[in-house]
């Protein structure tokens, strides 16, 4: 059996009913099971058994260790997985230690006329509150769209605005080797930027990449936050041809139109049914 397991602390469903259809339509009504769950004890009321593979999709870290001590196969992140891919300022000096680019953080005292900037939630993913207001060309413009994102009870984090073109990388662990399949995203929004909109859109065109070094970036920084499963990352590309790392997706959409499995489409030309068991596949005990 396997099981996609959520928790209703998380603020957000990474699997959407939408999604839910999909999954099931594509693994069989008899192998796959949905759980969204208050707590760990709910875990002894699911008849859970060392066969079953459990699709942890959920940042809760008690819910994470009840999990990782069923003794079934699973995708549990670490501790550390989780902080690092939440915290878009935390993680930056860890990608600096490894020679990773990011965007570098600005304070509000640094913005500057004629420089263009980008305000987005310091935690958090989905490009939450993300939307063509984030670009910001004036002090004004900046403290606006922090204002809209500290009133949502978000913290607001002022970086660098990279121009260029847009690219994401699904990657995954499988027995200890990382395989990522980078596409590019060319989207059709001012400043050609992944709102939170576009990312439910269809307006768009995607195709492969094939770039042994925005690969090997990619599976770089998979491994400084110590990712074990699978994630997709987003970069830019300015025009000195230089990779900025964005965001990281720890758990991305997994629908059949999602970037996850356009990724793994356009690189491997392969069913959705594969898609989604290649990451069952990464599983572990």
């Amino acid at each position: 059996m396997i099981r996609f397991l959520e928790t209703i602390t998380d603020k957000e469903s990474y699997v959407s009913k939408r999604n839910v259809q999909f999954i099931t339509e594509a693994l069989g009504k008899k192998n796959v099971r949905f759980h969204r769950i208050a707590n760990p004890d709910v875990l002894s009321e699911l008849n859970i058994d060392n066969d079953d593979i459990l699709i942890a999709e959920t940042r809760d870290g008690v819910v994470r260790h009840a999990v990782s001590m069923l003794g079934c196969r699973n995708t549990v992140e670490s501790d550390r997985t989780i902080v690092l891919t939440q915290n878009k300022e935390y993680v930056k000096s860890e990608l600096q230690r490894h020679g990773i680019l990011s965007p570098r953080k600005i304070t509000i005292e640094e913005v500057k006329k004629g420089y263009t900037y980008f305000v987005k939630p310091m935690f958090g993913e989905d490009s939450n509150f993300v939307d063509i207001d984030s670009v910001c060309q004036s002090k004004e413009e900046v403290r606006r769209k922090a204002d809209v994102i500290q009133k949502a009870g978000f913290t607001p984090m002022i970086e660098e605005f990279i121009g260029g073109e847009e690219y994401t990388v699904a990657l995954l662990m499988k027995e200890g080797k990382k395989e990522a399949y980078p596409i590019k995203v060319n989207l059709f929004t001012p400043w050609n930027i992944m709102t939170h909109a576009a990312k439910f859109s269809e307006n768009e065109i995607c195709e492969a990449v094939y770039n042994t070094r925005l690969e090997d970036i990619a599976k770089k920084a998979f491994e400084v936050v110590g990712c074990q499963h699978y994630m997709r990352i987003d970069f830019r590309r300015d025009s000195q041809g230089r990779y900025y790392l964005i965001d990281f997706n720890l758990f991305p959409g997994l629908g059949p139109t999602d970037h996850f499995a356009k990724c793994m489409n356009l690189h491997l030309n392969i069913s959705y049914h594969d898609v989604l068991t290649k990451i069952i596949e990464t599983a572990t005990k």
